[in-house]
């Protein structure tokens, strides 16, 4: 993001694109194939002798200038020149509407507007108001944040530990069922124990409860 006017922003945005190709490099042999990299910059300024157009949204990438074609996708440079973006909330069709209005207007909007009501919107402006928030405000967030996982946590135990009981309620069941049915097929308790691992008293238990 740059506010302030730069004449060589292009060539700015190409020396990060150059880093992060760079950083992909690993050690020892390489084939020189990297992940896609895109570098979008958000301008607060016009440059159109570098686009040849009054346009929001520039897209470049590497092409043979004799036929148009595309040399590679590895490398793509978005450029946004946010001071040619002018169009006002009613008029937002697209969601690349929506969100070069949010980046325009973040700053000086106070509320979230009706046309940015989708989930991502929610969360941006979330995080907005918490990275303007002073030390007393962040620091009473956190708590109130604190106490919200406590609670959630507390509750996602109980649950835990409902199921757990649940299942050895199960398994106890289970358990009983097979004593039983290998008593009625005459075996001993103590050939009943050997199998199960149950001691004889329980055993006993299961069996005298029927």
């Amino acid at each position: 993001m740059q506010a302030g006017y730069q004449r060589y922003i292009v060539e700015r945005a190409l020396f990060y694109a150059a880093r992060a190709i760079g950083e992909q490099a690993p050690r020892g042999e390489w084939n020189y194939r990297y992940d896609r990299i895109y570098t979008i910059v958000i301008m607060d300024f016009a440059l159109p002798d570098a686009f040849g157009s009054n346009e929001v949204r520039h897209e470049g990438m590497l092409m043979d200038t004799e036929t148009g074609h595309a040399m590679t996708d590895r490398l793509v440079l978005i450029f946004l020149e946010m001071r040619n973006f002018t169009k006002r909330e009613h008029e937002l069709k697209t969601h690349m509407d929506k969100w070069l209005f949010l980046l325009r207007n973040l700053g000086q909007l106070t509320s979230r507007p009706k046309a940015l009501q989708e989930r991502i919107f929610k969360k941006i402006f979330t995080i907005a108001k918490i990275s303007a928030m002073d030390t007393k405000e962040y620091t009473a967030y956190q708590q109130s944040l604190k106490a919200y996982w406590d609670l959630s946590s507390s509750i996602q135990s109980s649950f835990e530990l409902g199921v757990e009981q649940g299942m050895e309620q199960g398994r106890q069941s289970e358990r009983e069922n097979l004593v039983i049915k290998l008593h009625k097929s005459g075996m001993s308790t103590k050939e009943i124990a050997n199998i199960t691992e149950l001691s004889e008293a329980e055993i006993q238990k299961m069996v005298s409860s029927q």
